[in-house]
Protein backbone atom coordinates (compact mmCIF):
# COMPACT_ATOMS: atom_id res chain seq x y z
CA UNK A 1 0.00 0.00 0.00
CA UNK A 2 1.07 3.25 -1.16
CA UNK A 3 1.47 6.37 1.39
CA UNK A 4 0.89 10.03 -0.16
CA UNK A 5 0.92 13.34 2.09
CA UNK A 6 -1.17 16.36 0.83
CA UNK A 7 0.64 18.88 -0.55
CA UNK A 8 -1.54 22.03 -0.02
CA UNK A 9 0.54 23.99 -2.10
CA UNK A 10 -0.02 21.75 -5.69
CA UNK A 11 -3.79 21.12 -4.43
CA UNK A 12 -4.17 25.39 -4.59
CA UNK A 13 -2.11 25.36 -8.12
CA UNK A 14 -4.29 22.77 -9.29
CA UNK A 15 -7.47 24.94 -8.10
CA UNK A 16 -5.86 27.68 -9.78
CA UNK A 17 -5.60 25.71 -12.96
CA UNK A 18 -8.74 24.76 -12.95
CA UNK A 19 -9.87 27.94 -12.40
CA UNK A 20 -7.96 29.97 -15.25
CA UNK A 21 -7.43 27.53 -17.49
CA UNK A 22 -3.15 26.87 -18.35
CA UNK A 23 -0.77 29.94 -19.26
CA UNK A 24 2.20 29.53 -20.27
CA UNK A 25 4.89 32.27 -19.52
CA UNK A 26 7.11 31.81 -22.39
CA UNK A 27 10.71 33.68 -21.85
CA UNK A 28 12.25 35.10 -25.01
CA UNK A 29 15.59 33.47 -26.05
CA UNK A 30 18.64 34.99 -26.37
CA UNK A 31 20.13 35.08 -29.81
CA UNK A 32 22.75 32.31 -28.92
CA UNK A 33 19.78 30.05 -27.67
CA UNK A 34 18.28 31.03 -30.98
CA UNK A 35 21.32 30.05 -33.09
CA UNK A 36 21.52 26.67 -30.98
CA UNK A 37 17.47 25.97 -31.66
CA UNK A 38 18.48 26.54 -35.55
CA UNK A 39 21.31 24.67 -35.44
CA UNK A 40 19.84 21.72 -33.59
CA UNK A 41 19.35 18.53 -35.21
CA UNK A 42 15.20 18.30 -35.31
CA UNK A 43 15.51 21.97 -36.74
CA UNK A 44 17.96 20.81 -39.30
CA UNK A 45 15.92 17.94 -40.33
CA UNK A 46 12.62 20.32 -40.48
CA UNK A 47 14.34 22.85 -42.81
CA UNK A 48 15.79 19.71 -45.28
CA UNK A 49 12.31 18.82 -45.20
CA UNK A 50 10.73 21.91 -45.83
CA UNK A 51 13.65 22.50 -48.77
CA UNK A 52 12.16 19.33 -50.73
CA UNK A 53 8.96 20.22 -50.71
CA UNK A 54 9.74 23.43 -51.59
CA UNK A 55 11.35 22.44 -54.43
CA UNK A 56 9.39 19.16 -55.50
CA UNK A 57 5.87 21.75 -55.53
CA UNK A 58 8.29 24.55 -57.53
CA UNK A 59 9.33 21.65 -59.59
CA UNK A 60 5.71 20.76 -60.74
CA UNK A 61 4.35 24.07 -61.27
CA UNK A 62 6.72 24.81 -63.83
CA UNK A 63 6.37 21.87 -66.16
CA UNK A 64 1.78 22.43 -65.61
CA UNK A 65 2.91 26.45 -66.59
CA UNK A 66 4.24 24.74 -69.52
CA UNK A 67 1.41 21.89 -70.67
CA UNK A 68 -1.26 24.29 -69.17
CA UNK A 69 -1.26 27.54 -70.74
CA UNK A 70 -4.38 28.63 -68.15
CA UNK A 71 -2.24 27.52 -65.25
CA UNK A 72 -1.26 30.59 -63.23
CA UNK A 73 0.06 29.85 -59.92
CA UNK A 74 -0.42 32.25 -56.78
CA UNK A 75 0.63 32.42 -53.14
CA UNK A 76 -3.25 32.83 -52.50
CA UNK A 77 -3.79 29.32 -53.84
CA UNK A 78 -2.56 28.08 -50.51
CA UNK A 79 -4.90 29.85 -48.69
CA UNK A 80 -8.25 29.41 -50.75
CA UNK A 81 -11.01 27.33 -49.16
CA UNK A 82 -11.09 23.50 -50.82
CA UNK A 83 -13.59 23.04 -53.55
CA UNK A 84 -13.75 19.35 -51.53
CA UNK A 85 -11.73 18.02 -48.87
CA UNK A 86 -9.31 15.50 -50.68
CA UNK A 87 -7.56 12.48 -48.94
CA UNK A 88 -4.01 12.49 -50.31
CA UNK A 89 -3.60 8.78 -50.59
CA UNK A 90 -6.54 8.48 -53.00
CA UNK A 91 -4.75 9.21 -57.10
CA UNK A 92 -7.53 11.40 -58.33
CA UNK A 93 -5.47 11.13 -61.80
CA UNK A 94 -5.95 7.90 -62.03
CA UNK A 95 -9.36 7.63 -61.38
CA UNK A 96 -9.81 10.35 -63.72
CA UNK A 97 -7.20 8.17 -65.94
CA UNK A 98 -5.18 11.51 -66.75
CA UNK A 99 -1.65 12.68 -66.50
CA UNK A 100 -0.64 14.52 -63.36
CA UNK A 101 0.31 17.81 -65.57
CA UNK A 102 -2.99 17.32 -67.57
CA UNK A 103 -4.50 20.70 -68.74
CA UNK A 104 -7.68 21.51 -67.11
CA UNK A 105 -9.50 21.58 -69.92
CA UNK A 106 -8.44 17.77 -70.65
CA UNK A 107 -9.15 17.02 -67.11
CA UNK A 108 -12.90 18.28 -67.67
CA UNK A 109 -12.87 16.12 -71.15
CA UNK A 110 -12.43 12.92 -69.43
CA UNK A 111 -14.83 13.72 -66.26
CA UNK A 112 -17.63 13.55 -68.48
CA UNK A 113 -16.27 10.48 -70.89
CA UNK A 114 -16.59 9.05 -67.62
CA UNK A 115 -19.44 10.43 -65.93
CA UNK A 116 -21.68 9.68 -68.91
CA UNK A 117 -20.86 5.70 -68.95
CA UNK A 118 -21.10 5.78 -64.37
CA UNK A 119 -23.38 8.23 -63.88
CA UNK A 120 -26.52 7.24 -61.69
CA UNK A 121 -29.38 8.15 -64.42
CA UNK A 122 -27.14 5.38 -67.08
CA UNK A 123 -27.98 2.21 -64.91
CA UNK A 124 -31.63 2.60 -65.34
CA UNK A 125 -32.07 -1.83 -66.42
CA UNK A 126 -28.57 -3.40 -63.99
CA UNK A 127 -28.88 -5.22 -61.41
CA UNK A 128 -28.53 -3.76 -58.00
CA UNK A 129 -24.53 -4.99 -57.49
CA UNK A 130 -23.77 -3.37 -60.87
CA UNK A 131 -25.72 -0.47 -60.36
CA UNK A 132 -24.53 0.26 -56.74
CA UNK A 133 -20.80 -0.44 -58.21
CA UNK A 134 -21.19 2.14 -60.84
CA UNK A 135 -22.82 4.67 -58.09
CA UNK A 136 -19.16 3.84 -55.97
CA UNK A 137 -16.81 4.46 -59.04
CA UNK A 138 -19.41 7.61 -59.95
CA UNK A 139 -19.01 9.47 -56.49
CA UNK A 140 -15.15 8.72 -57.05
CA UNK A 141 -14.94 10.05 -60.51
CA UNK A 142 -17.10 13.41 -59.01
CA UNK A 143 -14.58 13.79 -55.91
CA UNK A 144 -11.44 13.61 -58.59
CA UNK A 145 -13.14 16.32 -60.95
CA UNK A 146 -13.82 18.58 -57.51
CA UNK A 147 -10.17 18.28 -56.54
CA UNK A 148 -8.30 18.43 -60.17
CA UNK A 149 -10.77 21.39 -61.65
CA UNK A 150 -9.88 23.50 -59.49
CA UNK A 151 -6.45 25.46 -59.86
CA UNK A 152 -6.02 25.95 -56.14
CA UNK A 153 -7.39 23.12 -54.59
CA UNK A 154 -5.42 20.70 -57.13
CA UNK A 155 -1.95 22.85 -55.88
CA UNK A 156 -2.92 22.04 -52.55
CA UNK A 157 -3.50 18.34 -53.41
CA UNK A 158 -0.48 17.78 -55.07
CA UNK A 159 1.68 19.87 -52.46
CA UNK A 160 0.39 17.18 -49.72
CA UNK A 161 0.90 14.42 -52.03
CA UNK A 162 4.73 16.35 -52.78
CA UNK A 163 4.84 16.60 -48.94
CA UNK A 164 4.07 12.56 -48.26
CA UNK A 165 6.18 11.81 -50.61
CA UNK A 166 9.14 13.79 -49.18
CA UNK A 167 8.62 12.44 -45.88
CA UNK A 168 8.69 8.98 -47.51
CA UNK A 169 11.76 9.31 -49.03
CA UNK A 170 13.80 11.23 -45.81
CA UNK A 171 12.26 9.33 -43.30
CA UNK A 172 10.87 6.23 -44.82
CA UNK A 173 7.78 6.97 -43.62
CA UNK A 174 5.18 5.04 -45.66
CA UNK A 175 1.49 5.77 -46.57
CA UNK A 176 -1.02 3.53 -46.49
CA UNK A 177 -2.84 3.59 -49.94
CA UNK A 178 -6.43 3.77 -50.22
CA UNK A 179 -7.74 1.57 -52.58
Amino acid sequence: MSVTSYNAQFGSKQEQLARNGYVHQSKKMSKDQYEKFLNSPAMQTQMQFDDACAAKTSSRDKIRMKTDKTFKPSDSDWAATKTHNFNVRIDYYRVLGVDEYETRDNIKKAYRRLSLVYHPDKTAGMDEKTAAEHQSIFIEINNAYLVLGDHPTRRQYDKARDDAAVAEELFGQVSKKKT
